[in-house]
């Protein structure tokens, strides 16, 4: 997963028809009121989307993030993040006018 996988999913966030809300227990509700389709995402999730949305440049800088947050194997944050990037982009490419 590249640094582009990144910048499509950063790009696609930023879709004004999209709304997100944090919850209380660290989960997340994005919500493309046009399209009817809500995503719930996990507390890692959330951040993950933060630092999409924040300007992470890389897979590598994420997985880093992730790791000191969230206390994880390396190996294990980079899998995870890569597959959960490509599910936004996957999920959020099906809402594209």
């Amino acid at each position: 997963m590249s640094s582009d996988a990144i910048s499509r999913a950063r790009s696609l966030l930023e879709n004004p028809t999209l709304s997100e809300t944090a919850l209380p227990d660290g989960t997340a509700v994005i919500l493309d009121i046009d399209q009817h389709q809500v995503l719930s995402v996990s507390p890692v999730g959330a951040f993950v989307i933060d630092e999409i949305r924040n300007g992470v440049e890389s897979m590598d800088a994420l997985t880093t993030r992730i790791v000191t947050e969230f206390d994880v194997d390396a190996d294990r944050a980079a899998r995870d993040a890569a597959a959960f990037v490509a599910e936004v982009v996957t999920a959020l490419s099906s809402s594209e006018r």
